[in-house]
């Protein structure tokens, strides 16, 4: 989250301004929003791995609900960036399909599956996060010289 707070302040102009940079800085607050959430759920120490798994169903869900709506919006937006775009959404988009497999093994009665599933989709999400990050601090460029 630090080095995604670090591209924004760094680039705020440019990213504000560009609809492309816009939607990967929001993808990449989702990706960490999501981490956070699978992490505090998980370590909560009373609940049975069916609550977790419908608590992260029900989570992952609108997170990818609403990563669908962005990219929908972008992909009307921006024709020159999409395949770039498509590329750091499809990252994000396994990430939370990971996750809600995972959940839905929980559910179903697999814990040692879906935790590991559940673990290896917030790598993965974590790992994109970062390269977005990476990709909005060092790669943005000013208006001007898109052109």
């Amino acid at each position: 989250m630090g080095l995604l707070f670090i591209a924004l302040s760094i680039n705020r102009d440019h990213i504000a301004r560009h609809p492309g940079y816009r939607s990967v800085a929001r993808q990449t607050g989702l990706a960490f929003i999501s981490i956070l959430v699978v992490t505090a759920l998980v370590l909560i120490p009373t609940q049975s791995p069916r609550w977790l798994g419908g608590e992260l169903v029900a989570g992952d869900g609108i997170g990818l609900v609403w990563e669908i709506a962005v990219q929908r919006r972008v992909a009307r937006a921006l024709d020159e960036y999409v395949t770039r775009y498509l590329q750091v959404s499809l990252l994000c988009d396994i990430g939370m399909l990971g996750v809600l497999a995972g959940a839905i093994v929980l559910i179903v009665g697999s814990t040692v599956v879906g935790l590991d599933v559940i673990a290896a989709a917030t790598i993965l999400l974590g790992l994109t996060a970062i390269r977005n990050s990476w990709a909005l601090v060092m790669n943005v460029n000013p208006p001007d010289a898109d052109e």
